[in-house]
C-alpha cells in the first residue's frame, strides 16, 4: 500500500518540466525575459516621468524609450546572444536602428489594422505586438548578434 509521501510533489513535477521546456529553447525565453523586463522598466519610466515629474508626455515617452532600448540592448547582449563581438559600437548602432525600424513598422500597422481594416485598436495592438516581437528576435539575432 503507498503511502501519501511516496507520491510525487506536483509543484516538483511543474518545476521539473518549466526547466526542461526552459532548456531545450533557452535563447528564445531568455529573449522574451528581457523584452519583458525592458517593456515594464520603459512603462515605468514613463509613469515616473508623467504622473511624478510632469514631464511632457510625448517627451516622456521618447525617453522611457530610449532607456528601454538601451537597457534592451544590454541584457540581448549579455544574456540572450552571448554577444562577444569587439565592435560594440557597430553593434548598438544597429541594434538601435533596428528597434527605430520596428517602431515605423509598429506604427504603420496601427494605422493599417485600426484606421483602413477599422480592427478594435487594443487587439490590433496585441496583433502588432506579436508581429513585432518576432521581427525583433529575427533582426537581432541573425543581423545584430549573429555569430561571426
Amino acid at each position: 500500500m503507498k503511502r501519501g509521501n511516496d507520491r510525487p510533489n506536483l509543484f516538483s513535477v511543474f518545476w521539473r518540466w518549466c526547466w526542461r521546456t526552459y532548456y531545450k529553447n533557452e535563447e528564445v525565453w531568455n529573449y522574451l525575459i528581457v523584452g519583458a523586463l525592458s517593456t515594464v522598466l520603459s512603462i515605468g519610466i514613463f509613469i515616473i516621468f508623467v504622473s511624478i515629474i510632469n514631464m511632457h508626455f510625448v517627451l516622456a515617452n521618447i525617453l522611457s524609450w530610449t532607456i528601454g532600448v538601451i537597457f534592451s540592448y544590454c541584457l540581448n547582449r549579455l544574456f540572450v546572444f552571448h554577444s562577444i563581438e569587439n565592435k560594440k559600437t557597430q553593434e548598438f548602432i544597429k541594434f538601435v536602428a533596428s528597434r527605430v525600424l520596428s517602431m515605423g513598422i509598429d506604427t504603420f500597422l496601427m494605422i493599417v489594422l485600426v484606421s483602413l481594416i477599422m480592427l478594435d485598436d487594443v487587439i490590433a495592438k496585441l496583433i502588432v505586438a506579436i508581429v513585432i516581437i518576432i521581427l525583433n528576435y529575427i533582426m537581432s539575432k541573425y543581423v545584430i548578434f549573429k555569430k561571426s
